[in-house]
């Protein structure tokens, strides 16, 4: 999927490729959650959901940030996506999505 991903990219299809690349990133996401032990095959599955929810990240036609929230100890790591006209009327209240 994410070979497929590359050439529809490449060949200009934009809303084939965001698809393809959203697949890509949930089908790595997904391989690599039920691996408990964090290791070789974990971290590239995972480094691999990353990398293609960057190339997604490029074609949308939203804002779509990678963000760290702050949490006890640690940190959540998310995306935020944003509405196409957020930056238009910044003060006004609207949904968001953190995921």
């Amino acid at each position: 999927m994410e070979r497929l991903a590359v050439e529809e990219a490449a060949a200009g299809h934009a809303e084939t490729a965001q698809d393809l690349w959203f697949g890509a990133a949930l089908a790595y996401a997904q391989a690599q959650h039920p691996i408990f032990e964090v290791n070789r095959e974990k971290q590239f599955l995972h480094a691999a959901a990353l990398r293609c929810y960057d190339e997604l990240r490029q074609l949308v036609p939203f804002r779509l940030e990678h963000v760290d929230v702050p949490f006890e100890d640690s940190a959540v790591a998310g995306n935020l996506h944003l509405l196409p006209d957020a930056s238009a009327s910044a003060s006004a209240p609207a949904p968001c999505v953190f995921f």
